[in-house]
């Protein structure tokens, strides 16, 4: 990360031009910490002694660097397409948001009982690698967003999904989904070994959701823009491909 930030931050200082005082490892770390432990602007320009209104702007350039490169940006939809190398699953998980002004209805989740964005990951089930990420605002189901983001994935992939997912058979048809019980239809043994052995294989999924909660930006309410919620996400996805990568 250092590397590719002091490589962009020579380039942009070759002629010249006004500099804010932050080293790239500042802004490096500055990005980080803003990130992992989301503490405020305010706290973060008093600890590197940079003006407030400086913050934001460096986040913004070192993650739209780190994103543009390789080790970190996810692989582009026509890969993904293609892609059939391995067994997949596909999750959902939610990030509180701050209520909107306007069309509060549009973001609430009464699943959550909060305004949210949500994030739909795909990742390998040998790799662990995360393959795309699809964004819709709280109130649409996961199905839903799962339909809206189908022609980003591969119809032959296998793809393990949850109960959310109900119907997913019927537009992809290489989908391992849960048996859901109901009162009129209690499981039998051999339904709940089946969504047991379901379980084992989208537990990866789980814990790459844990990984991502551990970012606080996305596990406590989200305070920035919501136009830049895709870009955060992307840019700690790129983070755990990178660790996984290189495991």
């Amino acid at each position: 990360m250092l590397t590719i930030v002091e490589k962009q931050y020579e380039l942009d200082h070759l002629n010249g031009g006004r500099k804010d005082g932050a080293t790239p490892q500042e802004r490096l770390e500055i990005t980080l910490k803003y990130c992992r432990q989301y503490v405020s602007q305010r706290y973060l320009a008093s600890e590197y002694s940079i003006g407030k209104s400086r913050i934001a702007p460096i986040i913004k350039w070192v993650i739209k660097i780190l994103v543009q490169d390789s080790n970190f940006s996810l692989p582009n939809r026509v890969q993904n397409i293609y892609d059939n190398s391995e067994e997949r699953a596909i999750d959902v998980t939610e990030a509180k948001i701050d209520r909107p002004i306007k069309h509060q209805e549009e973001y609430y989740s009464g699943k959550k009982k909060y305004h949210s964005i949500k994030t739909q990951i795909e990742i390998g089930l040998s790799t662990l690698f995360i393959y795309s990420i699809s964004f819709a605002k709280g109130r649409i189901h996961d199905f839903a967003l799962f339909k809206k983001s189908k022609h980003d994935y591969n119809k032959e992939t296998t793809e393990f999904v949850d109960k959310g997912y109900l119907g997913i058979e019927k537009i992809h048809k290489n989908s391992i989904i849960p048996i859901k019980a109901s009162k009129h239809h209690t499981l039998t043994e051999e339904e709940k070994w089946y969504n047991n052995e379901v379980s084992k294989n989208r537990i990866a999924i789980e814990h790459v959701n844990a990984f991502l909660k551990k970012f606080k930006i996305f596990s406590t309410r989200f305070r920035n823009r919501r136009k830049n919620f895709k870009l955060y996400m992307a840019f700690i996805c790129g983070v755990y491909n990178f660790e996984v990568a290189n495991r």
